[in-house]
């Protein structure tokens, strides 16, 4: 299962588009096209970020969750809360500093936590957006800084905070995908 976040991203935001742009025509002012326009863009990214983890956990044993993505669920709803407030507040008010602040914060989640976020499941690895199968890895090594994963030219490093208490279950599990790999060579 090779899953490409930039296809699914692409049909998240046109079907967000489809839906809300009815609700273009209704409104005139000039803010409020940009404050729907986000919102469009959070929830296609939110969607994206969210199929492949339901997918692998319907169809995969999960062995290993990082902390950002044992969160992730309390993350989406503060993100939700978070954006209702700031167009509600941003539509009554007509102050767009609060849009600003939670557009830079929606950043840093999507830019640096969301890429720390790691599933580890019994036949591939969801890192941020991606999924990959464990053919496609081409290392796992734990060091003092935590684990990197080398997939197809790409090198992903997890830092000791994001992969919490669990370290230890996930050595456990890095050797054996190791074993697993080393007949594939």
């Amino acid at each position: 299962m090779d899953y490409k976040p930039e296809v699914s991203n692409r049909f998240a935001f046109c079907a967000m588009i489809i839906v809300i742009f009815p609700l273009f025509m209704l409104f005139e002012p000039k803010y409020q096209h940009s404050i729907i326009v986000l919102i469009i863009i959070v929830i296609g990214n939110e969607y994206a970020y969210a199929f492949p983890r339901l997918a692998m956990k319907l169809y995969e044993r999960i062995l290993f969750k990082s902390l950002p993505e044992r969160f992730h669920v309390t993350i989406q709803i503060v993100i939700l809360i978070g954006i209702s407030v700031t167009v509600v507040y941003t539509l009554k008010a007509l102050n767009l500093l609060p849009l600003f602040l939670f557009a830079f914060v929606y950043l840093l989640w999507l830019s640096f936590l969301q890429k720390q976020s790691l599933i580890v499941g019994s036949k591939t690895i969801a890192i941020g957006q991606r999924l990959f199968s464990y053919d496609s890895i081409s290392s796992l090594t734990i060091n003092k800084e935590g684990l990197v994963i080398e997939v197809n030219d790409n090198s992903f490093k997890f830092y000791n905070w994001a992969l919490g208490k669990r370290r230890d279950n996930l050595e456990v599990i890095v050797k054996e995908i190791n074993e697993q790999l080393r007949p594939n060579e």
